[in-house]
């Protein structure tokens, strides 16, 4: 039971908080794996392509990764604990190209041209992909290879950020929304991942306590179980004594 426990709140751990750890500038050091292992970290990957009729605004959850492309489309990348998505945006219409992808730890959106990049932290491995899903390369990336989380990108005198509406709630470290902030300064949201946000702190809040819980039960019952044997120990020392 108590291995259980450990093993609930190191997942609870990484999930929440192995997404300080950042993301890219990438094409440089990566070296591009031999065939057949391209072809199984592809369907180990498991990237497909699950919708493209929904917009924008009925996707609300929070994201750990976002790019923009020299054409001004989108890249957000969805990593929680429930579901990995990354998310293709039109910047004209909002429709949205909604990839599935089984990352198995954290990764990170990156546009190379026309394709998609997708790096998994996990395994220091990129992948690149066309917009219609199919594989071009998967790379390892060398020693070298250095990444860093983006927060702002300019594109044509045009600012893309990531910020929380939420900054109370920031244990999380994520953004919950994805911003433009044009040359005369107005800014408008492009994604808004609030609700995803507050639910994915409450969830964390409510799994921590309880794993206290858990931990404070099990150490007590314990401790009884402990007092229980010296006491019988005691008692048949005392038995054996008075003879």
């Amino acid at each position: 039971m108590k291995r259980f426990f450990i093993r609930v709140y190191v997942i609870i751990f990484l999930t929440f908080h192995a997404l300080v750890i950042p993301a890219s500038a990438w094409n440089d050091n990566l070296m591009e794996k031999d065939g057949d292992m391209q072809l199984k970290v592809w369907n180990n990957s498991n990237i497909k392509i699950i919708s493209t009729e929904k917009t924008v605004d009925e996707y609300h959850s929070r994201f750990s990764s976002f790019d923009v492309s020299e054409d001004g489309d989108y890249l957000i990348g969805i990593n929680t604990m429930f579901k990995d998505r990354i998310l293709m945006i039109n910047h004209e219409d909002m429709k949205v190209t909604e990839f599935r992808i089984n990352s198995e730890g954290t990764f990170f959106v990156n546009w190379n041209g026309e394709n998609i990049q997708v790096l998994f932290v996990r395994g220091n491995i990129v992948v690149e992909f066309t917009k219609k899903g199919k594989l071009i390369a998967v790379y390892d990336a060398t020693k070298d290879f250095q990444y860093s989380k983006k927060h702002s990108i300019t594109v044509d005198g045009t600012e893309y950020y990531s910020a929380s509406k939420t900054p109370l709630l920031n244990i999380v470290n994520e953004d919950s929304s994805l911003l433009i902030q044009n040359i005369n300064g107005k800014e408008t949201i492009i994604y808004d991942g609030t609700i995803g946000h507050v639910l994915s702190v409450a969830i964390f809040i409510i799994l921590f306590h309880l794993i206290v819980l858990a931990f404070v039960f099990a150490f007590v019952k314990i401790s009884r179980r402990k007092k229980t044997i010296e006491d019988v120990m005691n008692a048949d020392l005392y038995k054996y004594m008075g003879r």
